[in-house]
């Protein structure tokens, strides 16, 4: 595993003094290194960044400033904060445990037979097949409730103390192998006489049947468990037009258990049959890009202090996070986990059902991304596997991503850094409330212009201003000034550190090797265990045998000092 590290391009020592007097104005603090916003955030010196300018859309008009304690200063990018889950835990107020809606086990529920060879054959004609080996059965809840206290809805990023980071449509072509270019994923107003007409086509079965469906739902909504009970055990001595019609309920049952997880926990929706009419053009749907839209959608509402519960794919958040940051990694099993290079990036981790822990956990998870450093960041996981994931062009897409009846903003120029290049000032984001509009088909001028925007996404694409220039041997990774504007924009730490008899600091319990040299070390002796063991079962008795046993022992000597070094041996 290798992580790039990189320099920081930090702000001068005069915007330091700056920011502290005014948090210091407000708080009657006196002592720089009591200020814990700004500790390790800035260095006091200036390094030689790259011919580059901001984009000359920022504004330039006086930004509203606040008086948030260890919070934005300026609040032009995330004018929401108020109302944040960040803001409510920055004043010693935890938020009780926020459920996580995530259906992955329920696809072990639906049985294929061994015999239903047609009825497999649809299914992977629809391009979303891989969707049932790459999900996560469990749900790493603490991790991902760490996400979310960084997470804003304003610009559908991660904010971390080095910067904004967020899940891209490369990152969902590379870890689901899923498409993120075609048609958008948006349909026609139902009613319930067209919902009810719907099912019958799509799935057969008379109008009555249709309409028992329907009750005790809301919207236009169908039971995960009727569709299952109803259409699973299809077999090829089953006609046609039965296998054609089960694949249709697979599909929809495969996208309410992974894509389009809803709040409900139980229900998915109907529309989505349109587009499983004729199976073969099922591929040609961005469904990619319309998980991305839903996920931003979802994470968007979870992070309001009065949220309880957090839908969409989290297999994808889960999984995004593995790759990106090496801290929080599972070990990886080969005995468990058989990875092989042309497989979508998600299926390469074991997924974890971490039981208990409680807010304990939760706060020690919150404290390594408190602590993290940029250094800490793999920035370009699938760098080196281009030939196994593609880079798709339409991931430079500037814009707004339509899904059924909302649009969410998409914005690369605001991560660069992912994308191997020199970080920008980006533009101000686009308004929560601007953005939240219907772009049903044919109910207002602006709604088309969205679906039409994503149908020519190649003249939408970052101009070579915007798109910066990729990161020098020098390590630099934004431009002069980018720190200096993002530190009083943002919030660096979610810990409360303002209260620290309240709410006492917890000292991180790594998940797998903190320490990441270690985790390789283990990584690799792991891997030689395996190895090892595989070829003792192959050659059977003996010697080999004999001389396979004692290396083990070598091998589990090996991990045993390891452990010992980095202190980690009583946590096993």
């Amino acid at each position: 595993m290798e992580v790039y590290k990189r320099k920081r391009n930090r702000p001068t020592a005069s915007a330091l003094r700056a920011h502290t007097q005014q948090i210091q104005g407000e708080t009657g603090g006196s002592n720089d290194d009591n200020n814990p916003q700004m500790e390790d955030v800035v260095a006091h010196e200036n390094i030689e960044t790259p011919p580059l300018q901001a984009d000359a859309s920022h504004s330039t008009d006086v930004p509203e400033e606040t008086s948030f304690l260890y919070g934005p200063r300026i609040l032009d990018v995330i004018p929401n904060f108020s109302h944040h889950i960040a803001c409510r835990i920055s004043k010693g107020n935890e938020r009780e445990s926020i459920r996580m809606h995530s259906h992955g086990s329920k696809l072990l529920e639906w049985k294929i037979p061994v015999t239903a060879t047609r009825f497999r054959a649809l299914i992977d004609r629809s391009g979303l097949s891989v969707l049932a080996s790459c999900t996560f059965a469990h749900c790493d809840r603490w991790l991902k409730s760490a996400l979310l206290e960084r997470w804003y809805l304003d610009t559908n990023t991660l904010h971390f103390r080095f910067g904004e980071m967020t899940v891209t449509l490369d990152d969902v072509s590379s870890l689901l192998h899923i498409p993120i270019e075609g048609h958008a994923v948006v349909a026609h107003r139902l009613t319930t006489t067209t919902t009810i007409a719907l099912l019958s086509d799509a799935l057969g079965g008379s109008i009555d049947e249709a309409v028992s469906t329907l009750e005790g739902g809301t919207g236009h909504t169908v039971k995960l468990e009727w569709l299952r009970v109803q259409f699973s055990g299809v077999d090829d001595s089953c006609s046609q037009e039965q296998i054609v019609s089960c694949a249709r309920a697979y599909l929809l049952y495969l996208l309410g258990c992974t894509l389009f997880v809803g709040k409900s926990g139980t229900r998915v929706h109907a529309h989505y049959l349109h587009m499983f009419m004729d199976i073969d053009s099922v591929r040609d749907y961005a469904w990619g890009a319309a998980a991305l839209c839903h996920l931003y959608l979802q994470l968007g509402d979870a992070t309001k202090d009065d949220t309880r519960q957090v839908a969409g794919y989290l297999t994808l958040l889960e999984a995004w996070a593995y790759e990106h940051f090496p801290r929080v990694r599972p070990i990886r099993c080969p005995s468990i986990v058989r990875y092989y290079e042309d497989s979508p990036r998600a299926s390469r981790w074991i997924d974890r059902d971490i039981p208990g822990g409680g807010v304990d956990l939760g706060r020690a998870t919150r404290l390594i991304f408190d602590t993290m450093s940029s250094q800490e960041v793999v920035w370009e996981p699938y760098r080196d596997a281009r030939h196994f994931h593609p880079f798709h062009d339409i991931s430079f897409f500037t814009g707004c991503i339509p899904f059924i009846n909302v649009v969410e903003p998409y914005g690369p120029e605001r991560v660069l850094h992912q994308f191997g290049r020199v970080q920008i000032i980006p533009p101000i984001p686009l308004s929560h409330n601007s953005r939240r509009e219907s772009i049903r088909r044919g109910k207002r001028k602006a709604d088309v212009i969205h679906v039409q925007t994503w149908d020519r996404w190649r003249s939408h694409l970052l101009d070579d201003t915007l798109r910066s220039v990729p990161v020098g041997m020098d390590g630099i990774d934004c431009i002069d000034g980018f720190m200096e504007w993002y530190v009083p924009r943002t919030h660096l730490y979610v810990h409360p550190v303002q209260f620290p008899d309240a709410v006492p600091l917890p000292q991180p319990r790594p998940w797998g090797v903190a320490n990441i040299q270690a985790y390789d070390r283990l990584q690799q002796a792991a891997q030689e265990v395996y190895d090892i063991g595989h070829d003792v079962v192959g050659r059977g008795s003996g010697y080999y045998m004999d001389s396979g046993v004692n290396d083990l022992v070598d091998q589990f000597e090996r991990i045993t000092r390891i452990l010992n070094d980095t202190g980690l041996l009583h946590l096993v």
